[in-house]
């Protein structure tokens, strides 16, 4: 790839939640829009040469974090992220190396024939407006309904990629349990029990998730609210038994 040139960077890349939390992951999205082609380009993909069309390029994971200084674990990570979750990319895998396709590629670019060649064609620029408008609003009609129908198992994915930041300070095994119980679904299987909950904050409930050391240990009322618990030992969860039995005795009296 030509190191020549230039990209356009749409300023829509600062709503995106990656933006503000994960540097590697706009680095690594920069580092894709550099790398795909502005033009048809033959390449090679499992040992096959190919025609990679504007917004196409061949690379692999090794290659990636080379080339920008990331882990190979996390380039896989951000790239199943970028592709299942914020659909800005597809991926075609092969055992030697993969094809990456920056979705809405024209949304973003315009090649540097196209700028060269507006100066010296407005007439042809302004009777081909109407159709690039339609294409144009075809294109974002397409993600906007793409997007809206995110089910249940990508919003459950989307979840558990958000989980991530949280790796470095808490322990794998509770971040797993934290994921499988607040990603459990309701009866009709539309919700997760997070989507549930009046308020969410993420970070503030794996804190409270965390200094409560959430296990089996639920009192009646936290068993009904779905609730983590504190952990009970032997002698105080048969205690607590006997106490809600006399309880429950007491009040029928």
């Amino acid at each position: 790839m030509s190191s020549e040139g230039w990209i356009k960077i749409h300023r829509k890349l600062q709503e995106k939640a990656f933006y503000k939390k994960d540097s590697e992951a706009v680095h690594l999205w920069i580092h894709i829009l550099m790398n795909a082609n502005h033009k048809p380009t033959e390449e090679i993909l499992g040992g096959k040469t190919i025609e990679c069309n504007p917004g196409q390029f061949t690379t692999g994971r090794k290659q990636l974090a080379n080339n920008t200084g990331i882990s190979e674990s996390k380039i896989e990570r951000l790239l199943t992220k970028f592709e299942k979750i914020e659909q800005q990319i597809e991926q075609r895998k092969t055992t030697t190396n993969r094809l990456i396709t920056v979705l809405y590629w024209s949304d973003y670019q315009e090649t540097e024939q196209q700028t060269e060649q507006r100066p010296n064609n407005d007439r042809t620029t302004t009777e081909q407006r109407p159709n690039t408008l339609k294409e144009v609003k075809k294109l974002r009609s397409k993600e906007v309904i793409r997007i809206g129908e995110k089910n249940l198992s990508q919003r459950k994915e989307e979840f558990k990629v958000s989980l991530e930041e949280f790796a470095t300070t808490y322990p794998h095994e509770m971040i797993e349990k934290f994921y499988d119980y607040w990603s459990e679904a309701n009866k009709s299987q539309t919700k997760m029990r997070l989507e549930l909950e009046k308020t969410w904050e993420t970070n503030l409930r794996i804190s409270t998730w965390s200094k409560r050391n959430f296990n089996n240990g639920f009192t009646s009322s936290q068993k009904k609210q779905g609730l983590p618990g504190q952990i009970l030992q032997p002698d105080e969860a048969r205690s607590a038994e006997l106490l809600a039995k006399f309880e429950q005795k007491t009040a029928t009296v």
